[in-house]
Formats: structure tokens, sequence, C-alpha cells
């Protein structure tokens, strides 16, 4: 009788330290956690061995030893870590009242403090964050139209210095004529000398077929400052100096001097959802005194089967204060595409 009481007691203590994971079908597995990554939970258990949970699919997650965590800005911290309602938990001291909240998209890699960082699990983590988006509508009947769009943005992100590749490609063809066609290519250079100043560069390159316009060439420098710049907030405004070069079809060439005036806004919800919007302003010091301005505004959307594809939805304003032939000064455009983060 002393035996089995003994018996129990081990298996009890060993329970009572194990690890802990619970599912969204409530279902309760005990063992050990092994590490966290590309949206998987890796837990080891005594009868199944190391399964891979996606991480939309556990309700909450309780690590008895001490973790490291790697954020996509590649920050790492460490302490202990618990998780619960789409949300990571650290706390400095295991029995710790003062916990820090984390949103699960910040979080990259999770390893315990005892083992090595595997491979690209630590250090190692690629400092690039690609995206692309791509979307296709098609409209038949009294008018045969299908229109088609695809951007693409690769960002490298470390310690004060962040730089952007970026560009987008829009066509809408018409009774088999192409009626409308937009290409843009950009990058973007930004270097933080103190912990809310920066100055950055930046040059885009656009064609466009409704414009009547062979090639424009937008190459800015200045300074920009960080009004808000926390985990999940970020308000960014800028001012700078612009070199405008416009090719036209049938207009003369422009090249002028002008200002970069610009202001931007990114916030994460804590379900996953993410907004962001940016404002340009681009007066001319040329003779003509004439002035550009875009806004464009969007809204991500998580899906529930993977942390990497996400639903986009957004609106595109474009001012110009002096347009070609019979166009309009504003030109507005929504659209919805499908995007891939890796």
């Amino acid at each position: 009788m002393l035996f089995y009481k003994v018996v129990c007691f081990l298996l009890l203590l060993s329970c009572s330290w194990a690890d802990r994971m619970v599912t969204l079908d409530e279902s309760i597995l005990n063992g050990e956690f092994v590490r966290f990554e590309r949206g998987l939970v890796h837990f080891k258990t005594a009868f199944l061995g190391v399964i891979k949970v996606p991480l939309l699919k556990v309700r909450s997650l309780d690590v008895k030893n001490k973790q490291f965590l790697k954020f996509t800005d590649h920050g790492t911290h460490l302490g202990y870590m618990k998780f619960k309602k789409n949300q990571f938990y650290l706390s400095a001291k295991k029995d710790g009242l003062k916990f820090e909240t984390i949103l699960s998209p910040r979080v990259a890699v999770i390893w315990p403090e005892v083992k090595k960082a595997p491979g690209v699990l630590g250090s190692e983590v690629s400092h690039w964050k690609r995206k692309i988006a791509g979307g296709f509508s098609k409209k038949s009947g009294n008018v045969n139209e299908s229109t088609t769009h695809f951007s693409f943005e690769a960002k490298y992100a470390f310690q004060q210095i962040a730089l952007k590749f970026y560009g987008s490609f829009y066509e809408t063809i018409r009774d088999d004529q192409i009626s409308k066609s937009e290409k843009k290519l950009a990058y973007d250079y930004e270097n933080k000398f103190s912990e809310k100043n920066q100055w950055y560069i930046r040059q885009a390159f656009e064609k466009d077929t409704i414009e009547e316009l062979t090639v424009r060439s937008d190459l800015a420098t200045g300074l920009g400052y960080y009004f808000i710049d926390k985990k999940h907030v970020n308000l960014r405004g800028r001012v700078g100096f612009l070199h405008s070069y416009e090719d036209f079809e049938k207009k003369d060439d422009r090249s002028e001097p002008g200002a970069d005036v610009g202001l931007s806004y990114s916030h994460l919800f804590k379900t996953g959802i993410e907004f962001k919007s940016e404002l340009s302003y681009l007066p001319s010091f040329g003779e003509e005194q004439t002035y550009r301005a875009v806004h464009e505004s969007y809204t991500t959307l998580p899906w529930s089967f993977s942390v990497n594809w996400k639903f986009k939805l957004g609106v595109r304003h474009e001012y110009d204060s002096a347009p070609t032939g019979d166009n309009e000064n504003l030109d507005t455009r929504y659209y919805s595409s499908l995007e891939l983060n890796f």
C-alpha cells in the first residue's frame, strides 16, 4: 500500500512540473515544450512524441522553465512565459506578479534557456521580412474587362537601420486592349541616430499610361521624428527635400526641386489585425507651383488556417494639381488582395 502511495505521489509531482497545453477543442496535453517557430508550437508528450500544433489552435500554454523569446524586430528577451487568448505573457521571475503582454504576431521564435537555439531559430534568424500580395477581377457581358494587381515588399531591419524595397503592378484589359497600366518600384532607407530621430533617403520610379507618364523619378532625403514608437503603435513624421523628374509622352519633360512631407501611422491590434495609413505631400518649387498628394490606408486580417496568410483591404488616393489631358485631379482606387508573409 505504501508503494502505491509513493508511486502516485511521484506521478503527481511529475505532472505538477510538466508543461501544459490546452487546445481550442479543450484537449489537455501534459509534457515538455520544445520550441515555437513559423507559427507552430512543438510539444513533446510521453505517448505521441513531438507534435506540432498551430498557435491559432492553442487556447493556453503554461511553461515551467525560462524561455528565450525572439521578436520579429529581432530583439530577444529571457523570462518565464505563458500564452493565453492569442497573447504571450513574459515575466522575469517564476512567481512574478507582473507580466509583460506581447502580441503573438510579434513573436518569431521561442526556445528553452537550457537548450542551444537550433539553426535558424537563434541569432541566425533572418533580419529580412518579405510579403507579396495579389488580386484578380473579371467582368463579362456588355464589356469584357479584367484587372490584375500585384505588390511586393522586402524589408531589412537591424538595430537602428531599416531598408525597404517595394513595388506594385496594376493593369486593366478591356476588350483585349490595355486600358490602364501602372507600375511602381521604390526603395526607402532610414537610420535612427537617437531614440526618436532619424534621417532617411528614398527613391521611387513610376510609369502610368493614364497620366501619359513614361517615367517619374522622385528622389528625397531629410529628417524624421517618431511621435509614437511603441510595440504595437507607431506614428512617424518626415520632412525633407525632393527632386522630381517626369518624362511625358505628349508634354515637355519636367525636372523640379520640391519638398517631401510625410506622415505614417500603424497599429497592430491584439487580434492580429493590422491597420496602416500613410500620407505624403509633395509641393514643387518650380515656376508652376504644382503639388501632388498621396494617401493610402489598408487593413490586413489574419487567416485562421495560417499565420503567414492575410487578407488585405485598402484604398489609395492620388491628387495632382496639374493633371495631363482631360484627367481629373483626384484618382481613387479601392482594392482587396491575398497576402503572403514569409
